[in-house]
């Protein structure tokens, strides 16, 4: 069975750009780092790309995965800020795009083929990325390990905390998905890269966190990595034509998206009616006319959802694989598996049974992506 998988963003390795041009001790690199300032010089325009990743693993086989690359060109910071930005959210293979055109504090974005338009400052434009780009300089209590390389003035970090700081960095700064909000996040590794340019500016952090939680009693291994980088300090253009302004007054305010539009649900009451809720505006499930939810990967491989008959199904070609969880029970052809009892029909083979296997964690992924669990469905029986 083919997963959701999707290819971890490559953070770049430590220091490319930086080579050590004289040997810099620990103690060394501490003293330089902490007389870092996290004001940065006077930036009028810049370039910025960003990206995260939460690859979830179980067995050392990956179920899910969750990204964010974002793009951003601003220019007139100090007086009149303009900027272009980008967001391609991919959540365990359901893609969205958003494009937005911030101007004279209104930021307008266009997202599914709606268009809509809110009020705001720069700095919660940039919030809307979910990487942080402010300075931040840890102290050397809160550092465990600290090595530094120079290269045309770059001051290039490595930095490894102290696993209590570690973990409240995670939770208070890096958490973009919100995971710890549910969950007990076990630290397991992590490293943090940051890089000064030569004015004293920011301009890059990479984050890698290996972690683990416990769901539905099962551990999950999950890797976090991010990244922004800054190019063009104070050489960003930012041109927005003529017709696209005049465009403007076709997007409706953000208060105004009744709760049937494509971008807020009415979540309802039950159980139910709240996953059919999240399922669209979180996962970007489909709603057939014959009442089924559907998501397809490409025109051969598709989950649908019957609430019907309360099933999952996971669809490539001809082949169906589908789990029930009214009766936890697996199915694909003559094939029934009982996850409860381990009873099988003389027709399930081991390979079957397998792919079965990871239908029903599939669904548990979908459903924690959804923030719920198989407990909540099955409460309302």
């Amino acid at each position: 069975m083919k997963l959701r998988y999707i290819v971890i963003i490559c953070i770049t390795i430590f220091l490319a750009g930086c080579s050590a041009q004289n040997q810099i001790t620990s103690s060394q690199a501490m003293e330089i780092y902490a007389s870092q300032s996290a004001e940065t010089a006077s930036v009028d325009s810049f370039s910025v790309k960003t990206n995260a990743v939460y690859s979830f693993q179980y067995q050392n086989e990956e179920l899910a995965a969750y990204t964010i690359n974002g793009e951003m060109d601003a220019q007139g910071i100090e007086k009149k800020p303009t900027a272009y930005l980008e967001q391609n959210i991919n959540s365990d293979g359901s893609q969205s795009l958003i494009q937005s055109y911030y101007y004279e504090g209104t930021l307008y974005n266009t997202y599914n083929g709606m268009q809509y338009k809110e009020e705001m400052s720069l700095s919660d434009v940039e919030n809307i990325l979910l990487i942080p780009m402010n300075a931040i300089l840890f102290s050397s209590d809160q550092i465990e390990e600290i090595q530094m390389q120079t290269k045309n003035g770059m001051n290039c970090y490595r930095i490894h905390l102290k696993d209590d700081v570690a973990k409240e960095m995670f939770i208070e700064r890096y958490d973009c998905n919100h995971l710890s909000d549910n969950y007990d996040v076990s630290i397991n590794e992590h490293s943090i890269e940051q890089r000064y340019d030569e004015n004293g500016n920011f301009v890059y952090e990479s984050v890698h966190y290996e972690m683990g939680v416990i769901y539905q009693e099962k551990p999950i291994d999950i890797i976090y990595d991010s990244s922004f980088e800054k190019t063009n300090i104070n050489q960003t253009a930012v041109d927005i034509d003529e017709e696209t302004k005049n465009g403007f007054s076709q997007y409706i305010d953000y208060s105004e998206i009744s709760s049937d539009e494509e971008l807020v649900y009415d979540e309802g009451d039950t159980a139910e009616e709240i996953l059919k809720s999240r399922l669209k505006s979180q996962l970007n499930y489909q709603e057939l006319p014959s009442g089924l939810y559907q998501t397809n990967f490409n025109e051969n491989e598709y989950y649908t959802i019957d609430f019907e008959n309360q099933t999952f199904e996971y669809k490539r070609y001809s082949i169906a694989y589908s789990y029930s969880w009214k009766g936890d029970v697996g199915s694909m052809g003559a094939c029934t598996y009982n996850f409860a009892t381990g009873i099988k029909s003389s027709s399930c083979e081991d390979e079957t049974i397998e792919t079965l296997e990871e239908v029903k964690n599939d669904f548990e992924m979908e459903l924690y992506f959804c923030d719920m669990t198989l407990d909540d469905l099955i409460r309302e029986e």
